[in-house]
C-alpha cells in the first residue's frame, strides 16, 4: 500500500512538472514573446513628488543633457492656465535643465491642432506632472498630440511622469475615475500604453 501511496505521488508530481512548463510555454508561443516598455527611448516613472536630484539628473542625461529641448506637461493639475512661469520649472532649472517649454491646453481641439504640437516635434524629453491622470487621457487622448508623444520614444527620447503623471504612462489607468481618486476601476481606464500590461 505504501509502495503505491508513493507511486501515486510521483506519477503526480512527474505529471504536474511535465505540464506546467508545456502550458507555461504554449502560451508564451501563442502570445508571443512580452515587450512591456517601448521599443525605442526611455521612461522615467516616479511614483510621486519628484524631489531627487538624481531623478532630474537621470531623466535631462536621457534627454540628452542640460541643452535638451524638454516639455513639462501640467495639464493632469487643476489649474485652467499655466505658462513659461510655472512654478514646476524651477526645480528643473536649479537641477541643470536649460530649455523648457510648458505645454498645456484644457481643450482636445486645440491638442489636435499641429501649432499645438510644435514644441513636441523638437522635444528630447517629456516630463508630465501629478494630479489626475484622467484629465490627460481626455484632453490629449486620441490627438496630434498623442502623436506626437509616441514619437518622442521613437526617436530615442524619453518620457517621464509623476504621480498621475507616472499612471498616464501605463496602458491601464488606476484610480482613473472623474468622481474621486478612490475607485480603482473607474471610469477612464485607458492609459498613453508606454508601459504595456501594466
Amino acid at each position: 500500500m505504501l509502495v503505491l501511496a508513493r507511486l501515486l505521488f510521483l506519477t503526480i508530481i512527474a505529471g504536474a512538472l511535465g505540464v506546467i512548463p508545456a502550458a507555461s510555454q504554449l502560451s508564451w508561443e501563442r502570445a508571443g514573446t512580452p515587450v512591456v516598455g517601448p521599443e525605442n527611448g526611455s521612461l522615467v516613472v516616479v511614483g510621486g513628488a519628484m524631489r531627487s536630484p538624481q531623478l532630474f539628473e537621470r531623466f535631462i542625461q536621457l534627454a540628452g543633457g542640460p541643452d535638451a529641448n524638454i516639455v513639462l506637461v501640467p495639464t493632469a493639475g487643476e489649474e485652467d492656465d499655466y505658462d513659461n512661469s510655472y512654478r514646476g520649472l524651477e526645480a528643473w532649472r536649479a537641477n541643470g535643465a536649460r530649455n523648457l517649454t510648458v505645454l498645456h491646453t484644457r481643450d482636445p481641439v486645440v491638442a489636435d491642432t499641429d501649432e499645438f504640437v510644435e514644441p513636441l516635434r523638437t522635444a528630447d524629453g517629456v516630463f508630465f506632472f501629478g494630479g489626475r491622470q484622467w484629465r490627460l487621457v481626455d484632453i490629449y487622448g486620441d490627438t496630434k498630440t498623442e502623436e506626437e508623444l509616441q514619437k518622442v520614444l521613437d526617436r530615442g527620447g524619453v518620457i517621464g511622469g509623476s504621480s498621475a503623471g507616472a499612471s498616464i504612462l501605463a496602458s491601464f489607468l488606476i484610480r482613473g475615475d472623474t468622481s474621486g481618486n478612490d475607485i480603482m476601476m473607474g471610469d477612464r481606464q485607458r492609459g498613453f500604453g508606454y508601459l504595456r500590461n501594466v
